[in-house]
């Protein structure tokens, strides 16, 4: 098994982290300012309001105490890939042998119907 960037994905995934977080506090600044100014503002953006401190609180803890060590055993991408196509193979194989047992099922039974070209034909 392929070892994966666990400092690399850490860094990713704080950094995308810190981006979501900064677009949520955006977001909070305007509303704010809006809620100042007496415009009327909806239920989201009060919410937001409210709530701005739990967002803080789960951002902070979220960023100081994520460990390495899940990072460390999640898998590699390599690995992941190596797992779809595993899987894809054993789908298309799976659904090949299905289908031909079909086939092989109504041609035992009678029931094979060949195409014929004047069933596609419309009525004069």
């Amino acid at each position: 098994m392929k070892k994966n960037n666990s400092y690399g994905l850490r860094r990713n995934v704080l950094k995308e982290l810190n981006e979501g977080f900064s677009n949520i506090y955006d977001n909070f600044k305007y509303f704010k300012k809006l809620s100042k100014s007496r415009e009327k503002v909806l239920g989201a953006a009060e919410w937001l309001l409210d709530n701005i401190y739990l967002i803080e609180k789960e951002y902070r803890s979220i960023k100081k105490e994520m460990p390495i060590d899940y990072f460390k055993s999640l898998p590699s991408i390599e690995q992941l890939n190596d797992d779809i196509d595993k899987k894809k193979k054993y789908n298309m194989n799976d659904a090949s042998k299905s289908n031909n047992f079909g086939r092989e099922n109504n041609i035992e039974n009678g029931n094979y119907k060949y195409h014929n070209e004047d069933d596609n034909e419309l009525p004069a």
